[in-house]
């Protein structure tokens, strides 16, 4: 096909651009927003209902977070087998004491694969980037990237004043739900994909949407009263919101407790199971 013949530099751009899109799942997108179909408009159009967060955020709109490997700490615990109920449930990663398991991890491999698979019309995985990575190699690390922001925006929820409503949990309960229904029984057997890890996904994107919202709305309000800025256009005025919210959240990331354990050094985007 046309993209697998252009040169190593156009696809390198291409990724790029991608990332900036995506930035930020699979959260969801993620997610990149991390619902796809139908699930991924119904937890846009749920939003509005999270205490303290701003109506309509979305995950896109945060920035995508890079170099962020460095913080990681192995564990050193074995990896169980391949697909059984005990990697299922085993622990993958903690950041500042919240631990993912495998059917977390599961949803966003799931997402990561659905978005490189449509993006190409076929299975990109072992192309070679100008950079060395592999299109796996690039995907798993965007992946780790965006469950990190993710879990680090969630983990100031009640710094900020946000929460998640008992009507939001079961909105998006069965968002997920749903979603495993028109994926199949079989599909999800497949890739170890079950509708309580799904919902769990959906409540972290939702949540830290609405505590980048309202930190971003908090810090217009106070650079608005800081005569500093009260020179600048309106484009450079939300530049330097996002300058100032950057800045925040390194300080976040600098000081967040992140860890894998061996399981995360076996993980290939692209495998199935």
């Amino acid at each position: 096909m046309d993209r697998r013949k252009s040169s190593a530099g156009a696809l390198c751009a291409v990724l790029v651009i991608v990332a900036m899109i995506a930035g930020i799942f699979i959260g969801i997108l993620i997610g990149r927003t991390m619902g796809s179909g139908s699930s991924s408009e119904n937890k846009a159009e749920q939003s509005s209902s999270i205490e303290g967060g701003e109506s309509g955020g979305q995950t896109e709109g945060q920035p995508a977070e890079t170099g962020a490997a460095d913080t990681v700490t192995d564990t050193g615990s074995e990896a169980p087998e391949s697909g059984s109920e005990d990697e299922q449930n085993a622990v993958v990663m903690s950041i500042n004491g919240r631990e993912l398991t495998m059917e977390e991890i599961n949803y966003y491999l799931y997402q990561q694969r659905d978005y490189y698979v449509d993006l190409y019309d076929e299975e990109p995985w072992d192309m070679v980037m100008e950079n060395g990575q592999t299109v796996s190699e690039y995907a798993k690390q965007q992946m780790y990237d965006d469950i990190v922001r993710i879990q680090i925006l969630v983990g100031q929820a009640a710094n900020y004043g946000v929460e998640m409503t008992d009507e939001m949990r079961a909105q998006l309960a069965d968002s997920a739900q749903e979603y495993v229904d028109k994926l199949g029984p079989e599909i999800c057997a497949q890739f170890g994909l079950n509708a309580s890890a799904i919902a769990q996904v959906y409540q972290d994107g939702e949540l830290s949407n609405a505590v980048y919202n309202t930190v971003l709305d908090q810090l217009r309000t106070q650079m608005r009263e800081d005569s500093n800025y009260s020179s600048l256009s309106d484009e450079e005025f939300e530049n330097a919101v996002n300058d100032a919210y950057n800045a925040l959240f390194e300080e976040w990331k600098a000081s967040a407790d992140i860890q894998t354990t061996a399981i995360w050094d076996t993980i290939v985007v692209g495998s199935v199971g």
